[in-house]
């Protein structure tokens, strides 16, 4: 009976020792897993996160261009107003002094005529100097 209880004891702690590893092995595998979908999940969190980093920086890029277009077409725009003020007031110059010379050119044409009408320009009185013969 010794023998016979010596091996039982022995298939017995065979059979636990068994179910240890196996439960040991299971427990192993079950925590691999986990480790692997933690790592996939922080993957992805990490692709996300770059990707809105990413997107962040071309919207940032974007920005930066679409500011220094702006800036470069206000110092154009600018640049347009001042040369249409420019133009505007050598306009008003020209215009100014060809009124200056159409009112030279009348002055001398009465002028003319009042050398040609035979007046003489001494028997008249400063009055009439001033008001008929020259504007």
């Amino acid at each position: 009976m010794g023998v016979k209880r010596v091996m039982m004891m022995q298939e017995k702690n065979f059979f636990e020792q068994k179910i240890r590893n196996e439960e040991n092995d299971y427990f192993r595998k079950r925590q691999m897993k986990e480790d692997i979908e933690n790592g996939k999940k922080h993957f992805l969190q990490l692709k996300s996160e770059s990707r809105r980093m990413i997107e962040n920086q071309q919207r940032q890029n974007y920005l930066l261009t679409m500011q220094e277009t702006n800036q470069k077409i206000n110092r154009v725009n600018e640049k347009v107003d001042q040369l249409e003020e420019v133009e505007k007031l050598l306009v008003e110059k020209l215009g100014m002094t060809q009124m200056n010379q159409h009112q030279a050119l009348a002055n001398l044409h009465k002028v003319v005529q009042i050398c040609n009408s035979g007046i003489n320009l001494k028997t008249l009185q400063p009055s009439q100097q001033n008001s008929g013969a020259l504007q």
